[in-house]
């Protein structure tokens, strides 16, 4: 048998969760990537550990720089949470919009995590349905 319950819920509803997994998220990630830029030495994260896995040889700089777009990559995910949480709460097709394109880059970048691309293409399907039954007539 199959779970219909992710069909009973509402577009909207799913779009406001996925407004706040995104500002949530995005703070998160985003804190520990200053953490990480900071402190670059005794950071430990899974990318850290393939690349000793695959005996890379990153000088600190290398890894500064990799740091640095995690937090980049980070604060467009929490902007894009901002953004749908105020184009859901104004009825904005544009806010709407730009925070589902802006939602797409940390998933990417970080597709070796898996959670947030699981939880993203999830969310962005219960979106699309948003944005058609409310604003294309």
């Amino acid at each position: 048998m199959c779970c219909k319950s992710c069909e009973e819920q509402p577009a909207a509803c799913c779009s406001m969760f996925y407004a706040f997994f995104c500002m949530g998220a995005g703070l998160f990630a985003f804190s520990f990537s200053m953490h990480n830029v900071i402190v670059s030495e005794h950071s430990i994260t899974l990318m850290d550990w393939l690349l000793h896995m695959h005996e890379a040889d990153f000088t600190e700089t290398h890894l500064t720089i990799i740091y640095s777009l995690d937090l980049v990559f980070a604060f467009t995910y929490t902007v894009a949470g901002i953004c749908l949480t105020w184009g859901l709460k104004m009825n904005d097709k544009g806010f709407i919009k730009a925070g589902k394109i802006l939602s797409y880059l940390f998933p990417i970048y970080n597709i070796i995590y898996v959670f947030p691309l699981v939880v993203h293409i999830g969310c962005v399907i219960k979106l699309c349905r948003l944005l058609k039954e409310n604003y294309d007539n």
